[in-house]
């Protein structure tokens, strides 16, 4: 199969540049890494989706929508630019190609936001459909499934000296929908009316139902040799020999289930791997560089909705800062209302002044 010329390719070219064909970073490793890690990918032909392979889905489970209204949700599109008109119709055809979307008769309606991705590597820009299915949302009964305490896990990471991290391509769109669930998930754009016949990003159940597939997929190895954070595999040995036992019982298992993973976007037999939005280290857990860089570069807010993604960006990383809580308070008052309770009312908008102590409390989150 192509995949596998593609790593064979890759690895021999290992000390010619960082990244290979197919993203994968090989110059960290021996030849003996390299050769195990060729031979692996080439056992499992079936695991790894080429670019523009029709993306499959498990047959493990299919996720439900359950409502406590049997009466359709619907809501009225929204307007978007029409210089967009040609990106929408190329991201449409391509969900109708996969198999992930296809034509919709629903009483059922929600609308489609049109917002900008991050710029490809040439920089060019780039554009996702996301649908606002809030309407729906609120009348969606939760799904009570724990998502992973993020601590909990890195807290088991350490004393390992391998790291691999597994990206599964597209996870949400390789989990299929209850065929009575389907109309629920509708949406329409130019004149025409779609709906999804895999799990969509936007619902609020999405991350438990994917948390709880990959959990029962990974059952046996999960605290023993992997953690799962939704769509984030992480797989963590003491040794080169057992690391590479692991990957091949992770891979065995995914590709069981019909699972498909991204190989562009994995990294393997690492002795540092970012995790989580953390270094994940044989000495522990670190900072990642480009979110202090984020946190110390952050400009003075000026209203609620930037004021709250400052204290959430530096307080993703307030167990390594003494008394987090006690620097950021001038800063947290600011989001208090009369009651002395958070207000979630607020308009994310609304305007702010920081005195000198919210301002010397930020230059002291900014710098620790």
């Amino acid at each position: 199969m192509l995949i596998k010329n593609k790593i064979k390719i890759a690895i021999k070219q290992q000390n010619a540049t960082s990244v290979n064909n197919v993203g994968i970073r090989t110059t960290h490793l021996t030849d003996s890494q390299a050769e195990k890690l060729r031979n692996l990918c080439q056992l499992y032909p079936k695991l790894f989706s080429e670019p523009d392979e029709k993306l499959t889905y498990t047959t493990v489970v299919k996720a439900t929508i359950r409502t406590t209204t049997d009466n359709p949700v619907y809501s009225r599109c929204y307007p978007y630019p029409m210089f967009l008109k040609s990106e929408v119709e190329r991201q449409i055809n391509k969900l109708l190609e996969d198999g992930i979307i296809r034509p919709s008769r629903s009483p059922y309606n929600s609308p489609v936001w049109i917002v900008d991705k991050k710029p490809d590597s040439l920089g060019n820009k780039q554009y996702r459909l996301v649908i606002d299915y809030r309407k729906l949302n609120s009348v969606t009964i939760a799904d009570r499934y724990p998502i992973p305490e993020i601590n909990e896990v890195l807290s088991h990471l350490g004393s390992n000296t391998f790291f691999s991290v597994i990206d599964l391509k597209s996870g949400f769109h390789q989990i299929p929908l209850k065929s009575s669930d389907i109309e629920k998930t509708a949406f329409s754009i130019n004149n025409g009316k779609y709906e999804f016949t895999r799990l969509p990003f936007g619902l609020k159940n999405a991350p438990s139902i994917f948390q709880r597939t990959l959990d029962d997929i990974l059952r046996d190895y999960i605290g023993q040799c992997c953690y799962v954070y939704i769509d984030d595999i992480i797989i963590f040995s003491r040794n080169e020999k057992e690391h590479s036992t692991h990957l091949k019982n992770i891979f065995t298992t995914l590709e069981k289930a019909n699972m498909k993973v991204q190989l562009d976007k994995c990294k393997f037999f690492e002795k540092e791997v970012e995790f989580l939005g953390f270094i994940v280290t044989p000495e522990g857990i670190k900072t990642n560089p480009s979110k202090i860089e984020a946190i110390q570069n952050f400009p003075i807010p000026r209203n609620l909705k930037e004021l709250r993604s400052f204290l959430g960006l530096s307080g993703y990383y307030r167990r390594f800062v003494k008394d987090y809580a006690k620097l950021a308070k001038p800063l947290t008052a600011l989001l208090r209302g009369e009651e002395g309770r958070v207000s979630k009312n607020a308009s994310k908008n609304a305007k702010i002044s920081l005195d000198q102590n919210a301002l010397d409390a930020f230059q002291k989150l900014k710098i620790h």
